[in-house]
């Protein structure tokens, strides 16, 4: 709590009470300066206050109050606010008042903190009684010194129950400003004239978790002269002593002395005088004179921190075993929850997914970051890997962002194992086991209808019978609306499908598609492995690196339409196909652009290996341009390597087209009316 706040430190004056100044139109509450120094036992406080009128009458007033703050430990502390005073009763008077202040301070660590102080009060001649409240805003911790994640500090990773920690040997140390209150009671001395005195007692509590609380008592006594000769109405000296104490600052004492310098004697236009009640309605407003901050370790004995995962603060840690009920937990569970499937778990609803939720398998090691300190730490949870067995669906993660799943097995007989909607974003299945018989019918795996955000599916591999794999797609058959653009990647993993296909893309979204590292995208019935058909002008690039498809039917189909492009670039891969490897159909104003490089193109039963259908319509010219270097391409008996067809005024561009055929192993070219270019748009 603050020095009492004005006065004057001149020789005592006195003036009739209810007098009136000489300046005849003036306001009766005039604007004032005080200027007032604290001397400690811990440090000093020097202290600028200016009372503002903004509106008044008689018996309420309007004001702002603007205070700058200085102390001996290289504290620096500015105070903005507006307050409001009036008064009530006849027989015995009383003015009550509220404010607000918005403070900021600069300490001796160099660091700035920011709170919102409400309070209020009421006042009589005699008596005062007086409550603040303060809350920190914007940023509240900084870090001072130790272990951070640039030095190479390694933290220790604990969980004890459902609560999931780190504590950093040698740990750091940071500064916090904490959430509080005071309240203080205060009499008048009543026996005494003047200078008058006033007596005060009251405490204070602040708090913020990691750090001792800061409580204790505070005592003041002041002493008041008014209306100073040399200064005129409205001045004043003040001058007293203040005590405090609490566990963590122990004892604090300090002198104060104030002195108000009225603004309208400064101009020659004296002030009205005053009666005591009336003083009492531009008494300086009491509040603490800092923005509390206080120090605790990070890590280290004592020491602990939160952790985050992938951005996010971990909250809780939840056990999933044989018996409880995942679509509860989850349900009742916040963001920043990781559970731990260990175990045969069964269900028969889906689990509606959170954002910020992680499903991980007993056994799973995670890496995470001290929250305060950033420092690495990793933690192997408990148990086996467990398994997930549902007749419903898994997950439905409508609106989920940041979400992984991540080493343990789901079987699902349901219509979509993993449901995605509009979006969804940062969605991660790594070391994954999904088995999927669905029910027949629109029935996938991993199914997006919206095709938006960023999908990862790592080192995992899934199986869908009677269902597609990955459908990017509206179950209807019709493209869906655009919206923002979405990728998937599939590096190192396998997906196969016996149904409509392992991948299929029907949208008007943009989109990017990766299929990386020896990941094997395969059939074994008579599907096509990958259909992409994107609508409407839709962008689509499609990566293909060291990886394999197979399917005894068709391997990648690309069947762009209204002005769609897709962009292809492969490399170092293979596909093995029943009747075509690589399709590209183009309709109405579609644009194809493939890049093939070093790969394995091998068509089994018929049709040609590599074929481009160029289709027009009267108004949307499509057009197809291929780039072909180090290809090895094997094809049936009576069909082509690459084969090109134009319809209806298509355009078939070919990079180097005489010598196509030389740059991909003598290659058998069904050339039809292609045509030589440079490069391709």
């Amino acid at each position: 709590m603050g020095a009492c706040g004005a006065g004057a430190i001149l020789a005592h004056g006195a003036g009739p009470a209810g007098a009136q100044g000489t300046g005849a139109g003036s306001q009766k509450y005039q604007p004032y300066a005080d200027l007032g120094f604290k001397p400690g036992n811990r440090r000093g406080i020097g202290q600028l206050n200016l009372m503002i009128p903004l509106l008044q009458q008689g018996d309420w007033i309007l004001f702002a109050d603007l205070r700058g703050i200085a102390d001996t430990e290289r504290g620096l502390e500015g105070n903005a606010g507006l307050g409001y005073r009036g008064m009530v009763g006849t027989k015995y008077r009383w003015i009550y008042g509220g404010y607000a202040f918005f403070d900021a301070r600069r300490t001796k660590s160099n660091k700035l903190y920011y709170q919102v102080n409400p309070g209020v009060e009421l006042l009589s001649e005699d008596f005062d009684v007086r409550a603040n409240g303060y809350i920190p805003v914007g940023r509240t911790r900084h870090l001072l010194s130790g272990t951070t994640a640039s030095a190479g500090g390694i933290g220790q990773v604990q969980v004890v129950g459902t609560r999931i920690f780190m504590s950093v040997p040698g740990g750091g140390e940071e500064e916090v400003s904490m959430a509080g209150f005071d309240a203080e009671a205060g009499v008048r001395i009543p026996w005494l004239g003047e200078p008058e005195v006033r007596l005060y007692a009251g405490g204070y509590a602040f708090f913020r978790p990691g750090v001792k609380p800061i409580a204790g008592p505070r005592f003041r006594a002041e002493a008041r002269l008014f209306d100073l000769p040399l200064l005129g109405p409205q001045s004043r000296f003040t001058f007293g002593i203040e005590t405090s104490w609490d566990r963590v600052r122990k004892q604090q004492v300090y002198g104060f002395l104030n002195l108000r310098i009225p603004l309208g004697a400064v101009a020659a236009s004296p002030a009205p005088v005053l009666d005591r009640f009336e003083r009492r309605m531009v008494d300086p407003i009491v509040k603490d004179v800092d923005v509390v901050t206080e120090k605790r370790k990070t890590g280290g004995p004592g020491g602990e921190e939160p952790v985050k995962f992938r951005g996010v603060e971990i909250k809780e840690v939840q056990s999933v075993q044989a018996g409880d009920d995942l679509p509860a937990k989850v349900a009742a569970a916040p963001d920043g929850t990781i559970f731990v499937i260990v175990g045969n778990v069964a269900t028969t609803a889906a689990a509606n997914v959170l954002s910020n939720q992680f499903y991980i398998g007993g056994g799973t090691t995670l890496a995470f970051t001290g929250a305060r300190t950033g420092a690495p730490g990793s933690f192997t949870f408990a148990g086996a890997p467990g398994v997930l067995t549902t007749s419903a669906g898994a997950f439905n993660l409508t609106g989920a962002v940041n979400v992984l799943f991540k080493n343990f097995t789901v079987n699902d007989s349901g219509a979509f194992t993993f449901q995605l909607n509009a979006g969804n974003d940062r969605v991660s299945l790594e070391d994954m086991t999904v088995n999927h018989a669905g029910p027949g019918g629109a029935s996938f795996t991993i199914y997006n209808p919206f095709i938006s955000g960023a999908i990862e599916i790592i080192r995992s591999q899934i199986a869908s019978s009677n269902a597609g794999s990955i459908g990017l797609a509206n179950v209807t058959g019709l493209p869906t609306p655009p919206v923002s653009s979405g990728s998937l990647l599939i590096d190192n993993s396998t997906i196969t499908s016996d149904l409509t296909g392992a991948i299929i893309f029907n949208s008007r979204n943009s989109y990017n598609l990766t299929i990386r590292n020896n990941s094997v995208i395969g059939t074994t019935a008579n599907a096509i492995a990958v259909s992409l058909t994107p609508q409407l002008g839709a962008i689509v690039d499609f990566l293909m690196q060291d990886s394999r498809i197979s399917s005894p039917f068709a391997g990648i189909i690309f069947d762009p339409g209204s002005s769609a492009r897709v962009n292809v670039t492969m490399s170092d891969s293979r596909i093995d196909a029943g009747i075509q490897a690589f399709s590209a159909s183009l309709n109405n104003g579609a644009v194809v652009v493939a890049t093939l490089t070093r790969n394995i193109f091998n068509t089994t039963s018929s049709g040609n290996t590599v074929q481009f259908n160029v289709n027009s319509s009267v108004s949307l010219v499509s057009t197809a341009c291929l780039l072909a270097t180090g290809n090895t391409l094997t094809h049936p008996s009576g069909a082509s390597d690459f084969a090109f067809f134009n319809l209806n005024g298509g355009v078939m561009n070919v990079v180097d087209l005489p010598n196509l055929s030389a740059n991909n192993g003598a290659a058998v070219v069904n050339p039809g009316p292609a045509t030589n270019v440079a490069t391709c748009p």
